[in-house]
């Protein structure tokens, strides 16, 4: 075999997975691999020198550990050196390193609502169509300042239906913190940057009992200034200020039983998020008292000359608001975890899960960025959280292998009870301090599951996976809701978060909707079905059918109209083909991962806005079908021993299918006017034009680094970067008035020297936005339909950040 014609072939080959279908890549990779396995040039990667080789990732996709190269499914995984290098420093940041994960800000930074391949969660939904767990377990609100001693970041792709705790519709997000070992080992960690960055991250792994007991102990303390001053009083949003600890404890008492627990704590305090005035629709405001459009265009107007890092966020007379001067965000979150294993024998595992979790976050915010039409959350002076819950799960599960290991099955149980301690939310919306809606919550989810899957060997490298879950949730809320067109104050003694029977001694002008309890309850079957095929040992190409679903729920605003007060379950059935291929070619290793995918959503959760008892609120329908099409490649090359590359692309489309709708011609026009600015659509329609939320046509990042060229006694330094592009994506809002957010492209770059001179030292010097762009990160509020509240505001990406680090390592 020539050498330098496998080498063209090659190139060409990868050029063609990248451009043309999933079907001829796969093939063309087989025919290469078989062509490389009887020749000399190719080489399986483990016969590699380590120096050079793509290292092995480990992933527990199927809730065992495995290969990544080995699993059919589409897996992105971030390591903990790559949250630094890539600049995560928060969960929106993510996106940045995990290919086909898109992110949009519910109401504020804080509160990040994943997408994956089209699949999001609408505003006021109970269920997340991409769930965060931390150690196994489902974590509801997963907040900045969790990344600390993280071993790695894994995004799971597509319905996750039947193996992991919640089931989900779009895909899964597993946070895993480093776990005790038998190796007394530890890290402290300086970080000092611009804007006043200062943290400090550290953590002790202590063996108590050799290969008995261990300890780990690990911290995090972090403050940095806002970019985004808030001109009504000085201060500077956008900042940082978090403590975090996180203790865990493993015990071995006997062979083959383990059992670990995680306390993490973590705590913040700012001065909230720096929401900006986007755009102004002046003829919606006639409709509200003391409102002129005029003057909200003049206000506009400013916002736009003072730029991007300005606003102007008056929470006016909210007593709540008062002792802080203005906005705020405050969070207390605990988790305790506990994992207990016990190999009972050869081929049989039993495994038990068991978390308790506890959440209050408070916060007051500009809605719309301006004073005069802006809104905040807990204007008045009862501190109510706006999320508050606590939650328990328990998962029991068994996994083992039978038949001389030819089938691997895991067959389990799953619980879980959230309820709040007291009331949970309090949403308040203000319009030039006059009261608008006050809506508080009581809810107590439950969800209960069975779960079985196997994987069996046929013949060869040819297996099957087949699963089935079965799961049961209920949803019980109190609401207690006050909606006011009168242009009602804040007047002293306005009962609030309680339950009313009588309008009496109520002012004027305010409607009532009494206490009332709704219940909602669902039991989906959800399956998988799949082949896998190991081509060559480093060849492996799969196909399979997953099915997942979100439970239906309750909605606040929905009063006392049954048909109003709940909706149903939304399920997703994906079709996906994939090919995983790592290789040789001389000097150079590759690892090719595809796959292309087909999903159908059914019973689509979207919110719509209809009139509740004369006053307009926004619910969640059961809006029919949507689909999603999508390709993904992951391509990483080590280049001449020292340079690493790794370029990952994902193209999605997106869109309802409006022939589900039933709608008349005339209903359709109603729904989906030309200009919904100017003529008010008809919102009890929802319009099914436009593509989902979070699903941008095309995302691509390409990050290298380089190995410079000196003795190791030196230390090994690195200089590298990595890009982030990403296509508009429309995020919130309604879809035909200017709900997207723009494209946009940033870099970022760093520099290490670990092993400092021959010490166990590591220097890290990062720069984030290097070209210091200026970018809308998330639409939080739209309304510029013509007969809506006219406003559109949102966030900003970080400016160009830059600082240093240094790491002791013993």
């Amino acid at each position: 075999m020539n050498p330098s014609k496998t080498a063209v072939s090659m190139r060409a080959l990868l050029s063609s997975c990248a451009l043309s279908s999933l079907a001829v890549c796969f093939v063309a990779t087989t025919a290469s691999a078989q062509q490389a396995s009887a020749g000399q040039t190719a080489q399986a990667i483990p016969k590699a020198p380590e120096s050079t080789t793509l290292q092995e990732v480990v992933v527990t996709a199927r809730r065992r550990e495995e290969n990544v190269q080995r699993v059919p499914v589409s897996v992105s995984v971030v390591s903990s050196a790559q949250l630094t290098t890539k600049g995560v420093n928060s969960a929106a940041d993510l996106v940045q390193a995990a290919p086909g994960l898109n992110a949009g800000a519910v109401s504020d930074r804080q509160d990040i609502n994943f997408g994956i391949r089209g699949q999001s969660t609408a505003l006021g939904t109970t269920a997340a169509a991409v769930v965060t767990y931390f150690s196994e377990v489902p974590i509801l609100r997963f907040s900045d300042g969790q990344f600390f001693d993280t071993q790695d970041i894994q995004v799971l792709k597509g319905p996750q239906g039947t193996l992991f705790g919640r089931v989900t519709t779009g895909g899964a997000v597993l946070v895993n913190p480093v776990a005790p070992s038998m190796k007394y080992e530890g890290y402290a960690q300086v970080q000092l940057g611009d804007y006043n960055l200062r943290e400090l991250e550290a953590a002790v792994n202590i063996p108590i009992i050799d290969d008995k007991m261990a300890f780990r102990l690990a911290g995090n303390v972090t403050s940095r200034d806002g970019y985004t001053i808030n001109d009504f009083n000085g201060r500077d949003l956008d900042n940082e200020n978090s403590q975090a600890v996180r203790a865990s404890l493993l015990l071995r008492p006997i062979d083959g039983l383990e059992n670990t627990t995680i306390l993490n704590y973590s705590h913040a305090a700012t001065n909230g998020s720096g929401v900006v005035l986007f755009g102004i629709n002046p003829a919606d405001y006639p409709a509200f008292p003391g409102q002129d459009g005029a003057a909200q265009l003049a206000l506009l107007a400013a916002q736009q000359a003072k730029g991007a890092r300005h606003t102007f966020i008056n929470l006016g007379d909210s007593p709540l608001a008062q002792p802080y001067n203005g906005s705020y965000y405050f969070r207390d979150a605990l988790w305790l975890v506990n994992r207990t294993s016990w190999k009972v024998a050869d081929g049989l595992t039993l495994k038990n899960i068991f978390s308790f979790q506890y959440n209050d976050e408070r916060e007051g915010s500009g809605v719309a960025g301006a004073s005069t039409i802006g809104g905040n959350v807990n204007p008045w002076g009862a501190d109510v959280p706006y999320s508050n819950y606590t939650e328990y799960t328990d998962e029991l599960q068994a996994q083992g292998n039978v038949f001389d290991g030819r089938v691997n099955y895991t067959i389990g149980a799953y619980g879980e009870m959230e309820k709040p301690p007291a009331k949970e939310a309090e949403l308040t919306l203000l319009y030039n301090n006059l009261l608008t809606s006050i809506t508080s919550l009581y809810p107590h989810i439950e969800s209960e599951a069975i779960y079985s899957q196997v994987n069996v060997k046929i013949v060869g490298g040819l297996s099957a996976d087949l699963g089935i879950r079965h799961t049961w949730d209920q949803n019980s809320t109190v609401n207690v809701s006050l909606l006011d067109e009168g242009g009602v104050g804040l007047l002293p003694g306005l009962p609030i978060g309680k339950c009313i029977t009588s309008s009496a001694g109520l002012p004027a002008g305010v409607i009532l909707t009494p206490c009332n309890t709704v219940r909602q309850s669902s039991d989906v079957t959800t399956w998988t079905a799949g082949l896998n095929y190991q081509i060559a040992p480093s060849v492996f190409a799969y196909g399979n059918i997953r099915t997942g679903y979100r439970p239906g729920g309750v909605n606040a605003y929905g009063g006392n109209d049954p048909n109003l007060t709940t909706y149903a379950p939304e399920t997703n059935t994906s079709y996906e083909i994939g090919v995983k291929s790592q290789y040789r070619f001389g000097d150079i290793n590759l690892r090719t991962n595809a796959a292309a995918f087909h999903e159908e959503l059914n019973g689509t959760q979207r919110e719509l806005t209809v009139l509740i008892g004369g006053a307009p609120a926004a619910i969640i329908e059961n809006t029919a079908k949507a689909y999603t099409d999508g390709f993904e490649l992951e391509q990483a090359a080590v280049l001449f021993n020292a340079l690493t590359l790794d370029v990952n692309w994902t193209h999605l489309h997106s869109e309802y299918d409006a022939k589900s709708f039933n709608y008349t011609a005339a209903q359709l026009a109603a729904a989906c006017p030309a200009n919904p600015t100017v003529t008010p659509p008809n919102e009890t329609f929802f319009c099914p034009t436009g593509p989902l939320p979070l699903s941008p046509d095309n995302t691509a990042s390409v990050s290298i680094e380089y190995r410079l060229p000196i003795n190791d006694d030196v230390g090994k330094i690195t200089v590298g970067g990595n890009m982030y592009s990403t296509s508009s994506e429309y995020q919130v809002g309604y879809i035909v008035a200017d709900g997207t957010v723009p494209g946009y492209t940033i870099f970022n770059a760093n520099a290490n020297w670990s092993g400092l001179l021959g010490k166990p030292i590591d220097l890290t010097v990062f720069v984030t936005n290097l070209t210091n762009k200026t970018y809308i990160s998330a639409i939080t509020f739209n309304t510029l339909e013509a007969g809506g509240l006219g406003f559109k505001s949102g966030l900003y990406g970080p400016p160009r950040m830059f600082g240093v680090s240094a790491k002791y390592h013993f």
